[in-house]
């Protein structure tokens, strides 16, 4: 991950242009300035600001930015931000004013989405900055893949509508627009595990300023959001810290102990072991395995964060999960030959019970016997399609995937900038999710693919899935069946898990390189 650069310009003196002066817009780039070095870990040495002295002209700006730009690499992010007087035009276009004149918004737009910065973020608090357009972004081709794509593009927030002007909060002595965002960021950094994605913090400006227009109907300002990133952009945190967790691999006689995860709730210490047998075992011998594994994964310290590891190190374990296969490609594709459950006395055992038809219990340890685990295993090895061909084919499907979302992720921002209503959504909608439809059967009825790119085919399902999502919200046949605010959380969270599974496929598509090399 690259660094975030960032450019501020606040211009308050307007006498040039005999336009009222806007003090409070050298406020708004302090109070930016400050959020992004505490809050997102920039370097102050880069950003550079304009305005401190009140007047900017529009040259400053022009050679200032030619300068910085010579700076940017290729995996940084990009934020440029603007506050000051803006307008329109008769011919409908927007301009923004400095000091000494104007510059057109668009033009503005568009040269920074040439910029070569990975992604970039530009953010305008003026009147009536909601007047402008994003193009869509170029899409992937068949010779790409998603790495050249993933977290890349240009992003716009606008503080207001077309048609509205944006205020100052008096009581704060910064525009609303602006102390709004900066908390959203503060709220989103305070939340996070090291790191703030965008999608979180202009939902919760949005938020924000949805409960600024209930308490101020007078003064209502619409944000606008627009957007043509693949994904989103990360920015981490100075909360960031890496949490190690430790692994567990054990080898021996008659098994192999491959892994035991963390799967604690509460105060309730649980591990789930995946564990070969090297040898057809009793089920006597089975319990007696199962016993040799609780004693050795006992104090095992395994967690999924500092949280629990300071809640539950040095305490004896209350449950575990065993997953009993015969080979590496058991393990790999979860087909189980038995599954055992134990618990101590105070746990409630029915809340650890077993839904296969065969359970037996022996010394203590609940025995699952997966009655078909030959038959799965058979049609696993007689159904396992050609690598090549999945790998081409599942390449094909996300591509149209993501091509689809990104028209999803359009309309939607539209709705959610209050530019369309929800039927009019559902109309644009409906082409888009009736492929996305179609996408995620083909990718369903695809063969099983071979054990060493189960992983990466895996993510592929995963994001097929969550785009799937996508068409249960804002879909005729489903409309009726959620409140206006059901849906649009639904697809707010759809949303982030789908930027997720993006990155996700992207580290195991990077396993996948190291593979096939």
């Amino acid at each position: 991950m690259g660094e975030i650069k960032a450019f501020l310009v606040g211009v308050s003196n307007y006498s040039a242009l005999k336009q009222p002066d806007l003090p409070f817009c050298r406020n708004d780039i302090e109070l930016m300035r400050t959020t992004l070095i505490n809050d997102l870990s920039v370097k102050s040495s880069d950003i550079i600001m304009l305005g401190e002295n009140l007047v900017v002209e529009h040259s400053d700006v022009e050679n200032k930015f030619e300068h910085y730009k010579s700076t940017i690499r290729n995996d940084d992010t990009f934020i440029f931000y603007f506050s000051g007087h803006g307008g329109n035009l008769q011919d409908k276009s927007h301009i923004l004013a400095f000091s000494d004149g104007t510059l057109f918004t668009q033009k503005i737009i568009n040269y920074i989405s040439g910029i070569k910065a990975k992604s970039k973020l530009i953010i305008i608090d003026s009147c009536f900055s909601g007047n402008y357009e994003m193009a869509m972004g170029r899409t992937i081709q068949k010779n790409e893949w998603i790495e050249a794509f993933v977290n890349s593009g240009c992003a716009v927030i606008a503080s207001s509508s077309k048609n509205q002007i944006s205020r100052l909060y008096r009581e704060e002595g910064v525009s609303v627009f602006t102390y709004y965002f900066c908390q959203a960021i503060k709220s989103c950094a305070n939340a996070a595990d090291g790191e703030v994605a965008l999608d979180k913090i202009y939902e919760l400006v949005f938020r924000f300023m949805d409960g600024w227009n209930k308490t101020h109907p007078s003064q209502i300002q619409q944000p606008i959001f627009r957007s043509n990133i693949v994904g989103t952009i990360r920015f981490l945190t100075k909360q960031r810290k890496e949490y190690e967790k430790n692994t567990f691999f054990s080898d021996h006689d008659d098994y192999t102990i491959c892994s035991v995860e963390p799967v604690h709730y509460a105060d309730i210490k649980r591990y789930s072991a995946k564990v070969i047998l090297k040898r057809k075992v009793t089920h006597e011998e089975l319990a007696d395995i199962n016993w040799k594994i609780i004693d050795e994964i006992n104090y095992a310290n395994i967690y999924k964060n500092e949280q629990e590891e300071i809640l539950l190190s040095g305490k004896k374990l209350n449950v575990v999960f065993c997953y009993f296969g015969y080979d590496t490609d058991d393990v790999v594709n979860c087909i189980f030959a038995y599954r055992t459950i134990w618990a101590e006395q105070n746990q409630c055992w029915k809340f650890w019970g077993a839904d296969s038809k065969k359970v037996i219990q022996i010394k203590g340890v609940k025995i699952c016997i997966e009655e078909y685990y030959h038959s799965i295993k058979m049609f696993q090895s007689m159904n396992v399609g050609d690598e090549e061909y999945i790998i081409s084919r599942e390449k094909e499907i996300v591509r149209e995937i993501i091509k689809c979302v990104q028209h999803v992720k359009t309309e939607y921002n539209e709705y959610c900038n209050s530019e369309i209503g929800e039927t009019e959504l559902v109309v644009r909608l409906k082409p888009y999710l009736e492929r996305i439809e179609e996408l995620f059967l083909e990718e369903s009825n695809l063969e099983i693919p071979p054990t060493e790119i189960r992983d990466w085919v895996n993510a592929c399902t995963e994001l097929v899935a969550a785009a799937h999502d996508f068409t249960c919200y804002y879909n005729e046949k489903y409309i009726n069946q959620r409140s206006i605010e059901n849906r649009k959380d639904c697809m707010n969270m759809t949303m982030i898990r789908y930027n997720k599974d993006l990155e996700k496929l992207l580290k195991e598509g990077g396993k996948l390189d190291k593979l096939k090399d």
